[in-house]
């Protein structure tokens, strides 16, 4: 047997390599915290959830028997190179990088990250539909030159029509907003659920309702890691309590069948992190995505 901790940290320990399209899924890191707007640190997200997906690599997936590096043609591209002082050009890179892409993990980095992620989406699928598992709406008015932060990243996409409301499904949101941004959100006709929704109709209605709505057209993950409750994902720009328990969330993706086209997984800031408890679960959630990629 083999020793886990040895080797390159890649994700998951895949190869490190120039992207063709003979490869199933690219990883690729974004080092990218200028969009905060609360507490940084997640620009060392990538190599944290890197380190701790080693802890992966050591069987098969209990439900499905299945192995991400063996049933599927991973590669890991390393990180985007990004400006560290110039968030337009920053995100202009960002975009350029996934276009060269098919279907890709981004590993954040924050929020702010996906609209660039959902602008490429567009350019190549049309119209597609965004699960969003968050704590926050993410519909507040941008800031700064681009009109871009964290917690703005969707409004700009439905204000710029990268992405159509009806398409859009919102799980976790709990945090103090202000009423007219809550109300902003429901009149553009997005369906948002809190946990406690979630909790009063069960996961498995979630599942159904997920599984239902998306059949028919592909589908993109977003996931920020503040949908947990801050007691199990303490390493985060901006934790709020009450939150999913980190099986709930594993439970709905592993039963999630759906045609995807991509993820991210975001905000995950070590500098605030437990015993790497808050990557692991990063890591893992990447993990349980691949996984079912392997039987879908």
């Amino acid at each position: 047997m083999s020793n886990e901790y040895c080797g390159i940290r890649t994700f998951l320990k895949a190869p490190i390599g120039k992207y063709t399209d003979s490869y199933d899924v690219a990883i690729i890191g974004c080092p990218y915290d200028m969009g905060t707007t609360y507490r940084s640190g997640s620009r060392f997200g990538p190599a944290s959830i890197r380190e701790a997906s080693i802890m992966l690599t050591d069987g098969d997936h209990p439900i499905f028997e299945t192995n991400p590096m063996i049933n599927l043609k991973i590669l890991d591209m390393g990180d985007i190179e990004l400006s560290t002082n110039n968030p337009l050009n920053s995100y202009i890179k960002i975009e350029h990088a996934l276009d060269q892409l098919n279907h890709y993990i981004l590993l954040g980095g924050d929020h702010s990250i996906t609209y660039n992620s959902l602008v490429s989406k567009k350019k190549k699928h049309g119209e597609f539909a965004l699960l969003h598992f968050d704590a926050h709406g993410d519909c507040w008015e941008g800031t700064g030159p681009y009109g871009l932060d964290h917690g703005s990243f969707l409004r700009k996409a439905i204000e710029n029509n990268v992405i159509d409301p009806k398409n859009i499904l919102q799980f976790g949101i709990r945090s103090p907003e202000p009423k007219e941004i809550k109300r902003w959100r429901k009149d553009k006709g997005i369906n948002s659920y809190s946990v406690q929704d979630i909790r009063s109709s069960g996961l498995q209605w979630i599942i159904n309702l997920i599984n239902d709505k998306f059949q028919d057209i592909p589908v993109y993950l977003t996931l920020d890691i503040d949908c947990l409750d801050c007691s199990v994902a303490p390493g985060t720009g901006t934790p709020e309590i009450g939150g999913f328990q980190s099986h709930e969330v594993q439970r709905i993706l592993q039963n999630l069948d759906l045609n995807y086209i991509g993820m991210d997984i975001v905000e995950v800031s070590p500098p605030y992190d437990i015993s790497n408890i808050t990557s692991l679960a990063a890591a893992t959630f990447v993990w349980e995505y691949l996984n079912k990629l392997c039987v879908l």
